[in-house]
């Protein structure tokens, strides 16, 4: 199968999740944010600049309006952008509470993320579904 590229046309085969004609990537750049208990919303861009990642904690997302944030340390977990693969999500070592994805610990490496994927803290508190862009 072949998807054209939104940017400049070129074809590519569907494997190929980057255009060769231009480099636009086909994988997530945004992560929506929503939390259970609210039912708010939050989206952070992810964008490969340098290797940086964007730590995400308790300032970011007091936007949600969950009662479980009293769990989440002012920085909890960062999330980057891994070339040609997708959005990583790592633990901060120093947060009080262990963040989980789908039910499991995130190991320090961290894991990519995928669609519909379930964020939490300890697995208990703080649940938010996940949507990739």
């Amino acid at each position: 199968m072949i998807w054209k590229c939104n940017h400049c046309g070129t074809e590519n085969q569907n494997e190929i999740k980057q255009c060769v004609g231009c480099g636009f990537s086909m994988f997530p750049k945004t992560v929506l944010f929503c939390s259970r208990n609210s039912g708010k919303l939050h989206s952070i861009s992810v964008k490969n600049e340098s290797e940086k990642s964007i730590i995400v904690g308790s300032d970011i997302l007091k936007i949600l309006d969950d009662v479980d944030l009293k769990y989440v340390d002012k920085f909890q977990f960062k999330i980057e952008e891994v070339f040609q693969k997708g959005i990583l999500i790592k633990p901060i070592p120093s947060a009080r509470n262990m963040i989980y994805l789908n039910g499991f610990p995130v190991p320090d490496e961290g894991v990519l993320l995928e669609e519909n994927d379930l964020l939490s803290i300890n697995g208990k508190f703080f649940f938010l579904d996940l949507k990739l862009s």
